[in-house]
């Protein structure tokens, strides 16, 4: 009782808010679309407007879009003076047809199976290695001095700033992925459109494949920031260092803001980490 009657304003501020986003963010990584932002256990209504209004009227454009990128392919065939209509030509254009309907077929099945997988993933990493951001507003107890209130105000900017960047960058995350189920039917038609046209399909997929599994990463980066959290990291190797920060801002208040900052940087460039780890 007397530990956190020293403890001073601010901290518990930046702890608190620190621990309410940590808190929100937890409890989302492990959600897919469907169940995102939803008031129970049943689908949300953002996934219902997209699943049932957005992507029919996108997946009819599509189809669209597949005759005509089809018309395409097999017009640039003819143009092309070295390259003949062949049994060959006509059966890589029926079966990229037919591989290209059977997507449109399944594809809202195939884009939720993905997101089931992430979510599995995400689920087992916290099953097996437990996530704790919480911060104890009493490790921060210390005498109440000038530079210790000027740290303080630090401490609640920097709390501020990182936890709206990691909520941002995980809530951002459902918002992406929604746009990507809309718009996947324009994407997946180019693909019968020859060698050039394909490169959209690709570029889909991968980015697709990208914020799919973005969660994994960020999931990851909170696990061993948590690690990092419980094992008393401290900034400074030297203890004279650590003991002379302490006393000037604070028991722990240094070590806090740093991994605040590093968790934060580290969410924030799981997207583009994946990127170039696996050439997504």
């Amino acid at each position: 009782m007397i530990k956190e009657l020293l403890t001073p304003v601010s901290s518990r501020i930046a702890v608190g808010i620190w621990n309410f986003v940590m808190e929100l963010v937890g409890g989302l990584l492990t959600e897919t679309p469907e169940k995102f932002n939803s008031s129970s256990s049943g689908v949300s209504e953002t996934w219902k407007f997209i699943r049932n209004t957005v992507y029919p009227w996108m997946q009819s454009i599509g189809l669209l879009m597949l005759n005509l990128f089809l018309i395409i392919a097999l017009c640039q065939a003819v143009m092309t003076l070295h390259t003949n209509i062949t049994l060959e030509l006509c059966l890589e254009a029926l079966v990229k047809v037919v591989i290209v309907n059977a997507i449109f077929l399944n594809l809202m099945r195939i884009m939720k199976t993905f997101f089931t997988i992430s979510s599995l993933i995400c689920t087992g990493l916290q099953d097996k290695a437990g996530i704790n951001m919480q911060l104890d507003a009493s490790d921060f107890s210390g005498s109440v001095s000038i530079t210790s209130l000027l740290f303080g105000i630090v401490f609640v900017l920097v709390s501020l700033v990182c936890s709206f960047m990691i909520l941002l960058a995980v809530y951002g995350r459902f918002l992406r992925l929604y746009l990507l189920v809309a718009i996947a039917p324009l994407a997946i038609a180019p693909l019968a459109g020859g060698q050039r046209a394909e490169q959209t399909f690709h570029a889909f997929v991968r980015t697709f494949l990208l914020y799919v599994f973005e969660i994994v990463a960020v999931q990851l980066v909170l696990i061993i920031s948590s690690k990092m959290m419980q094992e008393g990291f401290h900034l400074f190797n030297n203890d004279t260092v650590n003991t002379l920060f302490e006393t000037v801002a604070g028991a722990g208040t240094i070590n806090a803001m740093f991994i605040m900052i590093l968790t934060a940087a580290m969410v924030k460039g799981a997207n583009s980490f994946l990127s170039k780890a696996f050439g997504l």
